[in-house]
């Protein structure tokens, strides 16, 4: 066992290094977790932050980075629902058309969305009405956390905690299990409960009790993924939670374990924050701290490594990168830039920035030293390869693409390190070498570097520092193929003491001297049966007094068991686990990994006994499980997983896959590779006309309907995009002389009214023209509002012809002082009149007008046409493919509209 100090509370002033480990690289074997072998950089490689700013965006871009998650939703619009807990009544579109989706999560503050006693069912109708109607793809996100880290605010809305606890469950899944029903939002997922301290095992598993299985309880057979916030720091008052290493793995293995038990399968787990809280007195008052910034670093590549063994059972990990963060500098000067940040100013102000209403520092905008994260795994991609490090506290993974492969090694430990590279296959025909590398460890500045080293670099061994990982970026004079695979499978096991319906369950509180029997049944061994095979035993350790004279004395029980046996036979049991050993914490939490001879294990069913010769403390003080109930201080084991890898001969068959960018079924045509199948992010077809638009018009934002501000195509350099409202996003600092551009689908020729939301000092203002492929169609003045974040309605008019084209708005005047006019949250299109060919043009006719509940025509030719119905204000509410048995209209309102279909256009009266 390792005595290391927690990196965040400690730091060693010295140097050790240790003796030399293996790391075991077979680039022709490829790795399988469960079906998946392809990286998914959109699952792990996002940004907390779904718009990016002008200092950033490109960056993001060239890094490979995705949009994570945005503080933003139906009930914390105030547009929408105002005041809090007025939801609107008015339903929903029922099309049946799935909504495209985008990629990042929704979220909000639940203190500014939710009172116990709100009503779900007009809640969630609400919401749905919001996501289908009130939202365009680019602001629908694929995943929907209707609270962030509700839990830990639960004491702050009066009443007994639990009760409350309880009735945000229900929100959760009320609000999932309507959108489940929604076939509009069929791409959409709901997430919960994003537990910010998953501290499971405090006070003998009475918060796994109270917070995660309470929530599994009520809400997890209906939300698509349960949400977890991982940090390494100190984030419950009073203990130390280093997450890295063994720590997170237990963690993620309870849940895993709880509900594959309950539901048949585990949970798909959502890591919506994970990082570093960092502890800031290390620092001193420096305003930018690179070494402070930069301290997150280490924690997220250690965690990532844990996820990244997760990939087959996780839907999206989001690093807590963020954007600019205007917040924290919306109040007053703060102490420091925003240190989770990725761009910060260069300079912080004692007075509001002219330039920049209410903010306290410059617009000086750059990068911080987060960059070198994303800079790291930039080129990582490709498929699983097989690698083994036979030191828990050296991290490897493994990825080849084409001629290229990428081995990442990372150092847990606090020592320095040394390894040794064994090839099995790809140890020869090496062609050139890069070699990345991150140093953060809290007693150096933090380092990178990115250099070519010699090919002959793996004939000796490497050194791997404090707080280093390495990324190996090895290419090869032809391309290595794949001439085996090997398959890692996750068998639960099933506690013989424990049921499911029990306290707390599936934790099981051991007894002294007792051998505790965990069942397992079949077990897929491989054709060869032949493979490697981890037992993973998650136990949770008292390790000192909590309260009393005696608070801080040694509870005296081991974190290791005395007996571990697979069928009968003992097996042996490791001195050491990932990461550090969890002093300075009150309880240990933390999976011990145990290698099993793979001839124990058994085809049929398997038994695992687990033994602690002392696994209670009689003398210790009790602890408090709630209730009037107490225990002594007890060993609980939380999860026992046997992960078995099994080997096969057989390689899967490449094909020629395609990426699908932008999440809509649809593969670029150029963007592609070779690939096993399934592929995560790839696709069969080459279809998408238009890879970076879910909804496949090439960018063409459609037009009747709204277009967000900052949905641009192209801007001026000094536009910039803010959330101004608290949900939504709008452009700001616009001055004269700047421009937008948007990428628009009109959908018939005619004059449309625009409606625009603006906001402007009462000093300020300016006019916006309005150009067409070049050709002007209308002006607006934009008058004083009361303030810039103060946004109201200006209508203008302007002519449009069909088609995919080009709008540019280009904006003029003196403005404010400080030259800034208006900011600008949507301009939203309504058709007026339709031009003169289009009503004439009507070669169809309906069978009777008015019409009551069905629509039909007189032509059989019309059969599987498309149709769209319009108000007579333009605004399309009814779509589809028409049949000859006509159109269902029950739904319409009393009044007049018009059905397009075949290029012809017909007024009808709905009776």
């Amino acid at each position: 066992m390792k005595k290391e100090n927690f990196l965040i509370l400690f730091f060693l002033g010295f140097s050790i290094i240790a003796f030399s480990q293996t790391i075991t690289v077979d680039l022709e074997q490829q790795r399988f977790l469960g079906d998946v072998s392809s990286l998914n950089r959109d699952n792990f490689f996002n940004i907390h932050d779904s718009n990016g700013d002008e200092t950033s965006r490109s960056f993001l871009e060239e890094n490979n980075v995705g949009f994570g998650r945005r503080f933003f939703g139906p009930f914390a619009d105030r547009s929408f629902v105002n005041p809090r807990g007025n939801f609107p009544t008015t339903a929903a579109t029922s099309d049946g058309v799935v909504r495209p989706v985008r990629r990042f999560i929704a979220t909000a503050n639940p203190a500014n969305v939710w009172r116990p006693g709100d009503n779900t069912v007009n809640a969630s109708n609400a919401a749905v009405r919001y996501f289908i109607d009130e939202v365009d793809a680019a602001n629908r996100p694929e995943f929907w956390e209707p609270f962030n880290e509700p839990f830990v605010k639960a004491g702050d809305f009066g009443g007994v905690t639990s009760d409350v606890i309880t009735e945000m469950s229900v929100w959760f899944r009320e609000m999932a299990a309507k959108i489940h029903a929604t076939p509009e939002l069929g791409n959409m997922k709901v997430l919960g409960f994003s537990d910010a301290f998953p501290s499971y095992e405090r006070r003998g598993f009475t918060n796994w009790r109270d917070r995660q299985k309470k929530f599994i309880d009520i809400a997890g057979e209906e939300v698509d993924g349960l949400s977890i916030h991982t940090y390494d720091g100190v984030n419950v008052v009073g203990q130390a939670n280093g997450r890295s290493g063994s720590n997170s793995e237990a963690i993620l293995d309870l849940t895993e374990t709880y509900t594959a038990l309950k539901f048949g399968e585990p949970s798909k787990l959502a890591i919506t924050e994970f990082g570093v809280i960092e502890d800031t007195s290390l620092y001193g008052g420096e305003e930018f701290s690179d070494s402070e910034n930069a301290l997150s670093i280490r924690g997220l590549n250690s965690m990532l490594f844990n996820f990244l063994e997760r990939e087959d059972n996780t839907l999206i990990n989001i690093p807590f990168i963020t954007g600019r963060a205007d917040f924290w500098y919306d109040n007053g000067r703060p102490d420091k830039a925003y240190t989770p940040a990725l761009v910060w100013p260069t300079a912080l102000r004692d007075t509001p920035n002219p330039d920049s209403p209410n903010l306290y520092r410059n617009n000086d905008l750059v990068l911080t030293w987060k960059q070198n994260f994303y800079k790291l795994w930039k080129n990582v991609s490709g498929e699983r390869a097989t690698v083994n490090s036979n030191d828990l506290d050296i991290q490897a993974q493994l990825f080849k693409r084409g001629n290229k492969a990428f081995l990442i090694v990372n150092n847990l430990d606090e020592a320095d390190r040394t390894f040794n590279v064994s090839f099995l296959s790809g140890g020869t025909d090496i062609s050139s070498i890069t070699e990345k590398s991150v140093i953060v460890n809290g007693i150096l500045d933090p380092i990178y570097s990115e250099s070519t080293v010699p090919t002959n670099i793996f004939s000796s061994a490497i050194q791997l520092v404090n707080g280093e990982t390495k990324v190996y970026e090895i290419t090869y004079d032809a391309p290595i193929a794949f001439t085996k695979t090997i398959t890692r499978t996750k068998y639960y096991g099933n506690p013989a003491d424990v049921t499911l319906a029990s306290e707390f369950a599936p934790v099981l509180k051991a007894s002294d001297n007792t051998e505790h029997q965990f069942n397992f049944g079949a077990i897929d061994l491989g054709p060869l049966n032949s493979g490697k095979a981890i037992l993973r035993l998650g136990v949770g350790v008292p390790l000192v007094e909590e309260f009393g004279g005696n608070q801080g004395n040694s509870q005296n029980l081991n974190v290791l068991p005395t007996e571990v046996k697979i069928n009968g036979t003992a097996i042996t049991i490791p001195t050491n686990w990932r990461g550090y050993d969890q002093n300075g914490r009150i309880e240990f939490f933390g999976v011990i990994e145990i290698d099993v001879p793979y001839n124990l294990l058994q085809a049929s069913s398997n038994v695992v006994t687990v033994r602690y010769q002392q696994a209670v403390n009689n003398s210790g003080q009790a602890i408090a499980l709630g209730g009037g109930v107490f225990e002594r201080p007890t060993v609980s084991i939380a999860s026992v997983i046997l992960s078995v890898e099994s080997e096969s001969n057989d390689t899967c068959t490449p094909v020629l896959v395609y990426a699908d960018t932008d999440d809509d079924g649809l593969g670029d045509p150029n963007d592609s590779i070779m690939s096993c199948l399934p592929a995560p992010g790839f696709v069969t077809n080459a279809d998408d006309e238009c890879p970076d638009d879910p909804t496949n018009v090439c960018n063409g934002l459609p037009i009747p309907g709204n277009v967000e501000a900052e949905a641009f195509s192209v801007a001026s350099s000094n536009i910039g995009v803010s959330s101004p409202r608290g949900s939504g996003t709008a452009i700001d600092f616009i001055q004269n002389g700047a421009f937008t551009e948007y990428d628009v689908n009109v959908a018939d020729t005619g004059s449309y009214n625009v409606r625009i939301s603006a906001g402007a000092d009462n000093n300020a203002g300016g006019t916006i023209t309005i150009f067409a492929n070049g050709v002007q169609v209308g002006t607006q003045v934009i008058t004083g509002t009361g303030g810039f974040r103060n946004f109201i309605d200006f209508n203008s008019s302007v002519n449009l012809t069909a088609g995919t084209q080009k709008l540019r708005l280009e904006y003029s005047g003196t403005g404010n002082g400080g030259g800034f006019l208006f900011d600008l949250d949507f301009f939203d299109f309504s058709l007026l009149t339709l031009s003169t060919n289009e009503f004439n043009n009507e070669i169809v006719r309906l069978s009777r007008n008015p019409v009551e509940d069905n629509l039909s025509f007189t032509t059989a030719s019309l059969n599987g046409e498309a149709y769209s119905i319009y108000q007579l204000g333009g605004k399309a509410i009814l779509s589809g493919n028409y049949n000859n048995s006509g159109v269902n209209v029950n739904t319409l309102a009393t009044g007049l509209y018009i059905i397009k279909i075949k290029n012809s256009f017909v007024k009808f009266v709905k009776k």
